[in-house]
């Protein structure tokens, strides 16, 4: 028999696909409860296909913030920032990313299983991001404990 597909409730639907359809008419405040919403319901659903729906809509939020900083609106933090001509969308979602593995990183005591696990992502995965693209984290973390050997194989 065919495996069963976790059934997905309508308002994580609803929120996700709401961010998708209605990304541009919506105002941040809105944008940011429909994320805040599909996010809280989906933090312990099985559904990569959803879950990869969820980071693709983080994206646009994030776009649909930065255009409304360009625009001369205030972040939603409240902190005002300045658009330069060398303003650039991948750093500032670096930045964002960074900061979204710190807080996760600080929540988890600095376990990266626990804070992939916040994030929705392996700690393969966040352990690749750490030692890549935010090695100034690493401090964060705690030290990698290394397997023991096996008792069975030869040494």
């Amino acid at each position: 028999m065919g495996e069963r597909r976790p059934r997905i409730p309508a308002s994580v639907r609803r929120a996700v696909t709401a961010i998708e359809e209605l990304s541009r008419y919506l105002s941040m405040d809105a944008l940011q409860k429909y994320y805040s919403t599909a996010e809280s319901l989906l933090a312990n659903s099985q559904s990569q296909s959803l879950k990869t729906r969820l980071g693709q809509c983080a994206r646009r939020v994030l776009a649909a913030e930065l255009a409304s900083i360009k625009a001369g609106a205030e972040l939603s933090t409240g902190t005002p920032l300045l658009v330069s001509p060398g303003f650039s969308l991948d750093a500032e979602v670096l930045r964002y990313e960074g900061s979204l593995i710190r807080k996760a990183l600080e929540d988890s005591g600095g376990s990266v299983t626990r804070a992939a696990r916040l994030l929705g992502v392996t700690h393969q995965g966040l352990a690749f991001i750490l030692n890549g693209r935010h090695r100034d984290l690493l401090s964060i973390r705690t030290p990698v404990k290394k397997r023991r050997r096996s008792i069975i194989r030869p040494h």
